[in-house]
């Protein structure tokens, strides 16, 4: 081995430094240094670093010519040891992904070392035009092959068939597809929440693999890069009132149907006993938040100020909590507060970005009385069914209630009743962004363009700010206002309606959804938009994942499904550590290219507008055709309100069955378009449905029970059915029984060994003896246990010096087997690892504190994550020296003592102690004293003639030593006598 190769390696074991140089010939071979940029060409096998490069001239065809000290190298050793050398390879024959083109382009000596550790990353193929790889070694990907010109992916594709093109080629001239189109691509890092390809992949959001562990993307990874939130969000351990009202009307029904008195009399009394309870409760309520406060106040060590203004709401109606704005340390210390149930992030929610009446066949429901018959405007006589009466509750960016088709006014005469501003706490919703307006005008309005129950009023809570974002607290406490729009504590004059264009990140169980759920019961039907991360399973948004909601997806005006509309199912862990699935969504509606009002302080449309120069004003210049499943939810809203018109008696079960049981099958996905597209006109026709609600097994392996409801007043029988996959080809009947049953077990033996690996599918169909019919699904998912997953090194709180390379070791097991192991630093990954061992050696971790995340997911799709932090410290610096007395090459006298004067300090520590010592050969050292205060002053005595070498050891607090010498001359007698 050369003396190049022998200082390469001293340095890098001494002091972990990047080092560049020049790698020519010796013991391994001779090697011709070729490869091309960097920034074209970048290392990411596990055995590379990107900080090792070497130095060269490129001559290979397909490598850019080499300037720069930036060589792509082989993926098969770099910093690794080989018979104790470290060994680089290099490419001969070009590089493609940061690989070298072919697993034979390595070093011939050392081929069979690299023969397990190399794969071809290009073994010529067909190009596949889709996958992002380069698969004829061409070097050219996808739709920028020639190969590919005629595939259909690569060409401007028919407009109306629901499919953007991925490269955004037909963007503009087919909006309906498209809706405001997205940037062309840039090569720029996936970013997972954007609605755009930001990498060029043919993928965006969810759909993209890069984003497959993000939180947005997947609800087992969590991560402050991609979740915004404002504090916590503090449940406590009482009900909310909503519950509690719940519970005591159950509670006086069963003592009522167990009397035989049952005169109005007694119910009107039982009616003024609940009323007196829930007086009572909530001051117990209001109790519970004072001593709470109390509680953490103190664990916070915060005066009444400080506390005060850390509150930012408080819940107690359909949530009962408090949301405080701390950090997450602050949040950790409370979670053993005696009065604390749970603690939730206050997470950031946005807002999801005239043919559909027709379409859904609303505008013939305007032609019907209640009754069913022509009405006035059909050509019959009555009332026309268009929404009068019922109230909407729109909560999103606000409401202009200037435009012509909102009634162009706000209050109780206007067809905005009422409302609040939850952003700037006060009594104005008006919209300043624009969303809000387009929701409330495709929901009830009334004017140029008709909404889909034109005669409905609007209240509107406005919890998102002009950017189209805002705060789960505000969330809730709209929820709650809905509930209760005059505050008063009666809960009976609650709104009919609520419609939420909006989500963030959530399941079933967290607040919002939680919310959402008080809300239904308390008799408000809830519509909620699905969310625009699709096309991925497990997309949809909080409150979306609520169980009582009607969760909407997008379809398009020809019954297609669009890529962006979020697909489930929602499935999520219980604090036991069980995975449960809940089907969604419920129902599509029309949400592509929708023609509603505009709001007059818009601005998030103009600016979209100004920047892809691509107009979408519809029919004038005070309406937009904009797309998402925001558009849809206001449909299925204004059937709803139709329904209430019609069926005044009905309760959101039953709307919500009567949408869903006589929606339009218009895919084979049942996650992504629920029971189908919404028909008006069918479900207002419909009779009252039986209920049907399966809740999620408790357990995926031996006998379980099947839980839920079967329920009508009539006469019922229910059979339930499994299937394979989430959209089973067909079913098949496992149990059949005409019991009522209410929230208790429909089938006590069912043994999960019919459930096949991966998704299964539990329906379960209730019929009545009138022709009822409705179903309810879940989609538990066989053998889907998380893997085990742990660090081997290093160990939580770990501390390294900057410089010291860290080696990130992962444990990682699973009885399916390891898919891959993810491992990541302060969210950005290191490696994807798919082989044991699953380590990476991070050789340039700077200065500072680091959160390392390994994300590992198993052949049946489970995955689970750990999170550890370390911290890496500056590299310590030796401390200064020196020998102030005596001068170098004194002469003394014997019998004289000689004074030995230090100087020492420790630029980035201190100095614990030097020492002074004197030899006659530089070998053997003899002991003159030890000093740990400054000034060190030592004095040697007694000291025999001869020439002697002193020397001054400083050590610091990390015992890194530094020496200083000096020479001097003791003769026998003064030479100057």
């Amino acid at each position: 081995m050369n003396n190049k190769t022998e200082l390469l390696i001293v340095i890098i074991i001494a002091a972990f430094a990047i080092v560049f140089m020049l790698f020519s010939t010796g013991a391994l071979g001779d090697l011709t240094i070729t490869g091309k940029a960097i920034n074209i060409c970048t290392p990411v096998s596990k055995d590379t670093d990107s900080s090792f490069f070497i130095k060269g001239t490129s001559t290979v065809s397909g490598c850019a010519a080499a300037t720069v000290s930036d060589f792509c190298v082989s993926p098969c050793v770099v910093g690794e040891y080989v018979n104790s050398d470290l060994v680089y390879f290099n490419c001969t024959k070009g590089c493609v992904n940061g690989a070298c083109l072919s697993s034979t382009d390595i070093n011939p000596s050392l081929a069979a070392y690299c023969a397990e550790r190399v794969t071809d990353t290009c073994t010529p193929t067909t190009e596949i035009c889709n996958d992002g790889k380069d698969n004829d070694c061409d070097t050219k990907i996808d739709c920028n092959d020639p190969n590919c010109a005629n595939n259909p992916r690569c060409i401007v594709q028919t407009c109306g068939d629901g499919d953007c093109d991925e490269r955004n080629e037909d963007c503009e001239t087919c909006p309906e597809d498209c809706g405001i189109c997205p940037p062309v691509c840039d090569n720029t890092e996936t970013l997972c929440n954007d609605g755009k390809d930001n990498d060029c992949d043919g993928s965006m959001d969810c759909s993209d693999d890069d984003c497959a562990n993000k939180p947005s993307c997947n609800p087992y990874v969590v991560s402050g890069d991609d979740l915004d939130y404002k504090g916590y969000i503090i449940e406590l351990k009482n009900p909310p009132l909503l519950e509690y009202k719940k519970n005591l009307e159950i509670y006086y029904a069963n003592r009522i149907s167990q009397s035989e008195i049952t005169s109005q009399v007694v119910r009107e009394e039982t009616n003024a006993q609940i009323l007196s309870e829930l007086d009572t409760y909530r001051e117990q309520l209001e109790i519970e938040h004072l001593t709470a406060k109390s509680e953490i106040q103190a664990e916070l060590e915060l005066s009444n100020t400080e506390f005060n203004e850390k509150i930012i709401s408080e819940h107690k109606e359909a949530f009962n909590g408090i949301s405080l704005d701390i950090s997450d340390q602050e949040a950790e210390s409370l979670k053993n507060s005696p009065s604390v149930k749970r603690i939730y992030p206050n997470y950031k929610v946005k807002a999801f970005l005239i043919d559909s009446v027709p379409l859904i066949n609303a505008d013939q429901v305007w032609d019907l009385t209640t009754g069913g018959t022509p009405c006035i405007e059909g050509g019959g006589i009555g009332e026309c069914i268009k929404g009068k009466g019922i109230n909407i509750a729109i909560i999103d960016t606000g409401v202009d209630y200037t435009h012509q088709d909102l009634g162009g006014c706000f209050g109780s005469s206007c067809k905005v009743k009422g409302g609040w501003d939850f952003v700037n706490d006060d009594g104005d919703p008006m919209d300043d962004h624009g969303h809000g307006t387009h929701v409330a005008a495709t929901a009830a309005g009334r004017g140029i363009l008709d909404g889909i129950a034109p005669e409905a009023n609007i209240y509107a809570y406005k919890v998102l700010d002009s950017s189209g974002s805002g705060w789960s607290n505000d969330i809730i406490s709209a929820i709650e206002r809905a509930v209760d729009p005059n505050q008063d504590g009666d809960f009976s004059d609650h709104l009919d309606i609520i419609s939420m264009s909006l989500g963030g990140w959530g399941n079933p169980n967290d607040p919002t959804s939680t919310a959402i759920d008080k809300a239904v019961d308390a008799g408000v039907v809830a519509v909620i938009a699905a969310g625009n991360s699709g096309p991925r399973e497990n997309t949809i948004t909080s409150p979306g994942t609520a169980r009582k909601a009607i969760t909407v997806a997008a379809s398009g005006k020809q019954d297609f499904i669009p890529r962006f509309s979020s697909r489930g199912p929602v499935y999520w862990f219980y604090e036991n550590g069980v995975i449960n699935y809940l089907f969604k969504p419920d129902v599509t509606a029309p949400g592509v290219s929708i023609c509603a009002a505009q709001s007059s302080q818009d601005t998030i449309w103009s600016i979209l507008m100004d920047r892809y120069q691509y107009d979408t004003h519809c029919l004038d210049t005070k309406h937009i055709a904009i797309s998402g499943t925001s558009m849809a939810t206001p449909h299925v809203a204004g059937v709803a309100a139709l329904l209430l018109q019609a069926h005044p008696d009905w309760n959101p079960i039953d709307i919500k069955n009567a949408i869903r049981g006589k929606a339009i099958q218009i895919d084979n996905d049942y996650m992504a378009q629920g029971y189908g597209r919404i028909d008006a006109l069918k479900s207002i026709q419909s009779s009252k449905l039986p209920i049907a609600h399966l809740e999620p097994l408790k357990q995926d392996s031996g006998i379980t029970q099947i839980s839920g409801s079967a329920f009508s007043t009539n006469a019922i029988t229910y059979k339930i059915y499994h299937g394979k996959g989430t959209s089973p080809d067909a079913f098949t009947e496992i149990y059949t029984s005409n019991i009522l049953v209410i929230n208790n077990y429909l089938y006590n033996n069912f043994n999960t060994t019919i459930l096949t690996e991966g998704h299964n599918t539990i329906k379960l169909v209730v019929y009545d003896n009138q022709g009822g019919q409705s179903e309810d699904r879940i989609v538990p998912k066989a053998k889907y246990h998380p893997p085990l997953i742990s660090f081997i090194s290093p160990i939580n709180d770990g501390t390294f010096t900057a410089g010291q390379p860290i080696v990130i070791d992962v444990s990682a097991s699973d009885a399916s087997g390891i898919n891959n192991v993810v491992i990541k630093a302060n969210g950005n990954i290191l490696i994807i690892d798919t082989a044991t061992p699953y380590y990476y050696v991070w050789l340039s971790a700077p200065v500072g504190s680091h959160v390392l995340v390994a994300v590992a997911t198993d052949n049946a799709g489970a995955t689970s994550y750990i999170v550890i932090n370390i911290t890496v410290n500056p590299a310590n610096r030796a401390p200064n020296v020196s020998i102030i007395k005596p001068l170098n090459n004194s002469v003394f006298t014997m019998g004289n003592n000689i004074a030995i004067n230090v100087s020492a300090y420790d630029p980035d520590g201190s100095v614990s102690y030097v020492a002074a010592e004197y030899s006659t050969n530089g070998s053997i050292w003899n002991y003159v004293g030890v000093g740990t205060l400054s000034p060190y002053y030592f004095v040697w005595n007694n000291i025999p003639q001869g020439r002697y070498i002193i020397r001054a050891t400083a050590t610091d607090n990390q015992n890194t030593k530094s020496y200083a010498y000096t020479n001097v001359v003791i003769n026998k007698i003064n030479i100057d006598q």
